[in-house]
């Protein structure tokens, strides 16, 4: 009989505890048809998914490292994580102690079609969590084109006169230490100099609101309110930070895509990067005789292997549309219109704080009327949202284009779907490690590494 843990989630304040419920009731009824038997369950309530800074998760890996099972069974893969980096991280963590993770509701086994799945999963949660974020700061663009600040920590030289910025006597203050700035002080020296209580100086020197200027993610509004500093001495002061960055651009690191991961198929020694007078980059092991590979080469040749690996086959295209429409089914219409009457409810609850300041009639009716405009949006139940084989096939057909991702993009794919890469000059195997130690090739027609190949190395 295998063991697990369990863990639950759910992400607002205004959700029931039976979310939990109904997530921990299929969890038993899927342990009780596999003969699986639970050692403990872990739940986080009122906490999102985007972040790893949450209560039970960290209590339930720390126990992981001491104690671990067979699985760690959750009833979707967005309840363990929304970020695809925390994701990776905390299934290396599972790797690592030789178990293996179980969604309920999306069944995935150890077949490469599986493996794939899980990548497309874990960046259609992060997709959905960047674009409730996005959601939930619609309300705010309406006050930055009007020039009114939105909220945070008032910046030093200024006064907030409702929602707008007013400069104040500090204002002089400022205009010193960016002059001092344009003129080659240093910061340290600026601070001693002024006797400035702002003591984190660089970020001021870059805050565009002392041109006059509002922004707030992509929303921008110039001129928003009075200007303490000219553009020249702004730009000249930027000018002076932008070579900084540059020189010490100049002296940072090369990144080595394939580090940690790249062992040499011929010897079985890990491969690490190195240079050639600080132009050319490679990757080599220590022993003598073997060959070294040029950097971009051999990481092109990699991306490249990867990329036959993952092909929008007939079979991968069906599993990815049983999935959504699973997904998709199981959603209740409650629970769609539960998330956006959240969105909708922070809001009003802004809205309504910031009565405190208004200072006329006038005011209090404004900020009401959009309360009420708000409270008219709630949302109404709708059709339940039918799933397109074509739209599901599309998506497949766009992931897989791995050739075409930028370069990030590329290196997180590879981590999360790859352990270890043995490479010979004629040759790349890629391998992962599934069910406690056991070594695979997802590349390969063949169930062991290459002669050689150092599997019992630690990474």
């Amino acid at each position: 009989m295998q063991t697990a843990y369990v863990y639950a989630r759910f992400s607002s304040d205004n959700q029931r505890e039976e979310s939990i419920d109904a997530q921990l009731r299929a969890i038993n009824e899927y342990c009780d048809t596999n003969d699986i038997r639970i050692l403990q369950v872990f739940k986080d309530e009122a906490f999102s998914a985007r972040t790893d800074k949450r209560p039970a998760f960290q209590e339930l890996f720390g126990l992981i490292k001491e104690k671990p099972a067979d699985l760690l069974i959750v009833h979707k893969l967005d309840r363990f994580a929304r970020s695809r980096m925390d994701a990776a991280f905390y299934r290396q963590k599972l790797k690592e102690a030789g178990m293996r993770l179980v969604s309920v509701l999306e069944r995935l086994d150890d077949s490469p079609e599986s493996i794939i799945m899980e990548g497309i999963l874990e960046s259609m949660n992060e997709y959905y969590s960047a674009n409730l974020s996005r959601e939930t700061k619609k309300g705010l663009r309406e006050n930055i084109l009007n020039g009114k600040r939105n909220g945070g920590k008032v910046p030093f030289g200024y006064t907030l006169v409702d929602h707008h910025l007013i400069p104040n006597r500090d204002a002089e203050t400022v205009r010193w230490i960016f002059n001092l700035y344009a003129e080659g002080k240093g910061v340290t020296e600026i601070v001693r100099i002024t006797r400035s209580p702002v003591h984190n100086i660089r970020p001021m020197l870059m805050n565009e609101v002392y041109l006059g200027h509002l922004i707030s993610g992509e929303n921008r509004c110039e001129h928003a309110h009075e200007a303490i500093i000219d553009e020249d001495t702004f730009f000249a002061c930027q000018k002076r930070m932008q070579d900084k960055r540059m020189n010490a651009a100049n002296r940072a690191k090369v990144d080595y895509m394939l580090a940690g991961l790249i062992t040499c198929g011929v010897c079985g020694k890990r491969m690490i990067g190195m240079s050639s007078k600080g132009k050319y980059y490679y990757y080599s092991c220590k022993t003598a005789g073997c060959r070294i590979y040029r950097k971009d080469d051999l990481e092109e040749r990699v991306i490249k292997e990867l990329a036959k690996w993952f092909t929008p086959t007939d079979d991968l295209k069906a599993l990815f549309f049983d999935l959504v429409s699973r997904r998709v089914n199981s959603r209740t219409e409650s629970e769609d219109a539960m998330k956006a009457e959240y969105i909708l409810r922070q809001r009003i609850s802004k809205m309504i704080d910031s009565l405190q300041y208004a200072e006329t009639q006038e005011d209090t009716k404004a900020i009401m009327e959009k309360v009420n405009e708000l409270r008219r949006q709630m949302p109404k139940p709708k059709p339940k949202r039918e799933v397109s084989r074509d739209d599901c096939d599309r998506f497949i057909e766009r992931f897989c284009r791995i050739e075409q991702m930028d370069r990030e993009e590329q290196k997180s794919l590879l981590r999360k779907t790859v352990d270890q890469i043995a490479v010979t000059p004629e040759d790349i195997g890629l391998f992962m490690t599934v069910k406690r130690g056991v070594v695979v090739a997802i590349n390969k027609q063949q169930d062991l590494p290459p002669m050689g190949y150092n599997t019992g190395e630690k990474r």
